[in-house]
This record gives C-alpha cells, structure tokens and sequence, in this order.
C-alpha cells in the first residue's frame, strides 16, 4: 500500500486527485455560523487517516 497523501489545505476537488481510488474517502463539511451562503472555494481543512479509509474536513473560502 502506498503512503496516504497530505491533501490538507488543497482545493477539494484536486486533493480527490491525488487520493486516487486507492482509498475509501469520507467527506465532512463545516461553516462559519456567520456565513449564511455557501461560496468561493471549497478547501481541505483537516484530514484524519485510518488505515485504508481517509476522512477529510471541508470547508467554502
């Protein structure tokens, strides 16, 4: 197996990319209480790794 790649920070669609389908991926999404409209760029936030499952946290800038 290869090593899971640090996707934290990336525009979602490109760190779905890089994943590959080696992987199982979940996706959460988080807001701002304050934003009352989804826009702008989606981006990785947090990723958490276990074992061949990556959860990653996204969030609109």
């Amino acid at each position: 197996m290869n090593k899971i790649p640090d996707v934290v920070g990336f525009e979602l669609k490109r760190a779905l990319e890089i994943i590959g389908t080696n992987w199982k991926t979940s996706i959460k999404e988080t807001n701002s209480p304050k934003i009352k409209e989804v826009t702008g760029q989606c981006r990785v936030i947090n990723q958490k790794n276990m074992n061949e499952h990556i959860e990653l946290v996204v969030s609109y800038f």
